[in-house]
């Protein structure tokens, strides 16, 4: 497996790396000084966001994530951010829906996720447009993590819908650490990271491998990753990122159950054993950032990446009949590549911050999805669905200001024009619907979106010694482009506005931001994942409440929480196809309520640290089912670390200690079950040049 990924990301080196990232927050004031010298780890390509800005973040260090017993980027989020997750149990590879705020988000698509500033949101993708492949994040070298609640900033574009989430990674690394990892259900695995760091230059190497047979049968899996980072000084005013990321999986998919089998807990009846498939994903970046004066700062990132997927799906009822998987399955084919660049100018002096930027990307897809013969076993038939290929190129301008009208109020205004055009070619249609493979047409659409985004954050009580209180209101409208555009580029963009309103408290050991939301969106949009079709295009509204919290109890014992409640409806939705009225229903495959909390221990001067935490969800509204609430459930996880010898430590984890009884997934009757109590135990060793 191991040789596989180093060939792989061999080949990548030498593609070409014309592409610029996101870069995911201003740079702050405290940052830009007379003698600009190298001032993190990580500035050129994202920073953490600053809790004087009006908008909801929820903010995870690398010790939360380093104690989390995750098996899976989504758990990762699920434990330390409090996202809602729904795993579709297709194997690693196969995104599954990370929620915020209520939006059920098919395969993440209304979550924009940078990694080191790089959007990884897949346009033109046919199974999902802006499919997001969480999957590409490598645990083990995440140094912080960002959720950003809402379209709260310019800086953020297609996608960034329900939220942001803006990833973190080493750069450098003062050595060496060697790890190994085993588990419940046939788990294994090890990485290994090492790297230098001197006064101007910095560097990091880290690789993983790990299988696993699932706690289903025909679930088994295999998982590589790769992370290359580093930097250089190329002047006492100028710095220079560069890295790449990648990952290769192969998996067989157990598939859904019945409600029957699930009550039953028949887990491992599999109907379809030619269900699984594979995934190949790298991404490279380049990334400057140049001080003109000792207020002015430059920054420009160009990257690329490459990916392939390839899998076979069975899916109820036109495709599967009653029982998943007995009749046909799909076969879903997407090789891809694109490009981008960002670049822009960040004022930063007296309480004033001001950003201007452009940006700029490319994508190329070729996508394809076929029906499978009843007697066949992984061999196509009937095509679906043909692009060969679609493209869409993105261009976009954006203004981010922020400045302090005065001690006690802080003003954010800004705003971005987008414009996106997107060509396909395509088979044309018989009379009977089924595809000419040999007659192709093109077709192409442009259009283009303004997205305001105003907030304001007011101290009234500085005077008073409270300057850590602050009360904030938003208001701003986000986008993202339609699922079904690789067919059809005409396809209109779905509109969100967001209003909300909260608090922000930080005084000594306590904080807490709560807020108040209500979301609006029109040319609403709902995906079902057994079906495999979007159904809607009505309206919906989101009202709910924002919590996070944290307090140290005593030095070395911290309590935090983070959690949503929500009231999400349709508005006006009635399914295309069958005529069905879904107005003032709950929005499909979300919770009541949802959130993480979490007690850490680490004493000073004690060897050990210890993490108990906790993730639930309230009751669940599943896909297609009508007037159906399913109950909300609570899963407890703890982990333990101990230095057992110098530079040694033993990790002990399990996830869903009491071993709860929930659903994943639900959609037309048909259940992906969730994971069973799980053990891990990790050793590591931590090694140092001399």
């Amino acid at each position: 497996m191991l040789a596989r990924l180093f060939a792989y990301a061999a080949a990548c080196a030498f593609l070409p790396t014309i592409m610029a990232a996101q870069d995911t927050t201003r740079t702050k004031r405290d940052t830009i000084t007379p003698s600009p010298a190298r001032l993190r780890a990580i500035t050129i390509t994202t920073t953490p966001v600053e809790r004087t800005e009006p908008l909801t973040v929820i903010t995870v260090n690398q010790q939360q994530l380093q104690m989390s017993p995750a098996n899976s980027p989504w758990e990762l989020l699920r434990q330390t951010a409090g996202l809602e997750a729904h795993e579709q149990g297709q194997g690693p590879g196969f995104a599954s829906d990370l929620s915020v705020r209520g939006f059920s988000s098919d395969h993440s698509t209304d979550i924009a996720l940078y990694i080191d500033g790089v959007p990884i949101n897949e346009p033109v993708n046919g199974h999902a447009e802006g499919y997001n492949d969480v999957n590409l994040l490598f645990p083990d070298i995440i140094t912080g993590v960002d959720v950003v609640h809402g379209p709260t900033s310019a800086l953020y574009g297609n996608f960034a819908f329900s939220g942001v989430v803006n990833v973190r990674t080493l750069d450098h690394y003062d050595g060496y650490q060697l790890q190994a990892t085993a588990g419940s259900f046939g788990n294994g695995g090890g990485s290994a990271i090492v790297g230098f760091h001197d006064l101007h230059s910095g560097g990091v190497l880290a690789i993983q491998g790990t299988r696993e047979d699932g706690f289903r049968t025909h679930s088994e899996n295999q998982y590589g990753h790769i992370h290359a980072m580093g930097y250089v000084d190329l002047s006492t005013r100028t710095h220079m990122h560069f890295g790449a990321e990648g990952y290769l999986t192969s998996y067989d998919s157990p598939g859904f159950l019945d409600s029957s089998l699930y009550n039953s807990k028949t887990y491992n009846f599999v109907s379809n054993f030619g269900d699984g498939g594979y995934k190949r994903h790298a991404m490279e970046h380049v990334s400057l950032q140049t001080f003109l004066t000792n207020n002015l700062q430059w920054r420009t990132t160009v990257y690329a990446d490459q990916g392939t997927w390839n899998f076979w799906l069975s899916s109820p009822p036109g495709l599967g009949g009653l029982t998943e998987g007995t009749g046909e399955e799909t076969h879903e084919y997407n090789g891809r590549y694109g490009f981008g660049a960002n670049t822009a100018l960040t004022y930063g002096r007296h309480g004033i911050d001001i950003t201007l930027g452009a940006e700029t990307r490319y994508d190329w897809s070729h996508y394809g999805n076929w029906a499978e013969s009843s007697t066949g076993f992984r061999q196509d038939s009937a095509p679906l669905i043909l692009a060969e290929p679609a493209r869409q190129t993105s261009a976009g301008i954006y203004l981010q200001t922020g400045f302090d009208v005065s001690k006690y109020a802080r003003l954010d205004l800004g705003g971005r024009i987008d414009q996106l055009s997107t060509s396909v070619r395509q088979p044309r249609s018989d009379s009977t619907g089924a595809l000419m493979v040999n007659e192709l047409y093109d077709s192409q659409h442009s259009k283009g979106v303004f997205s305001p985004k105003v907030g304001a954050l007011v101290k009234p009580f500085v005077d008073l010694g409270l300057s850590g209180l602050g009360f904030f209101v938003n208001v701003s409208r986000g986008f993202r482009q339609t699922d079904g555009v690789v067919t059809d580029p005409t396809l209109p963009f779905i509109f969100v506005w967001d209003y909300e309103t909260g608090i922000k408290f930080e005084r000594g050991p306590f904080g807490i931001d709560a807020s108040l939301f209500r979301m609006d969106v029109n040319n609403e949009q709902s995906f079902d994942p057994v079906l495999q079709r979007s159904i809607g295009g009505g309206e919906s509204r989101r009202n709910g409440l924002d919590v996070q919290a944290h307090a140290r109890i005593i030095p070395g014992l911290t309590a935090s929480t983070d959690f949503t409640i929500l009231h999400g409806f349709y508005t006006h939705f009635v399914d295309p196809d069958d005529g069905v009225d879904y107005t003032s229903t709950p929005i499909f495959n979300t919770s009541k309520y949802v959130g993480s909390a979490a007690l850490d221990i680490s004493i000073p001067k004690q060897i050990w640290t210890a993490r108990i935490g906790t993730t639930f969800n309230g009751p669940y509204t599943p896909f297609e089912e009508k007037g159906v609430l399913r109950p909300g459930y609570a899963l407890f996880n703890v982990e333990g670390s101990v230095r057992m010898y110098k530079l040694t430590y033993l990790s002990v984890g399990v996830r869903n200690l009491l071993d709860t009884r929930y659903r994943e997934l639900e959609s037309g009757a048909q259940v992906t079950p969730g994971q069973l109590q799980t053990a891990y135990v990790t050793v590591r060793y931590d090694g140092l040049w001399h």
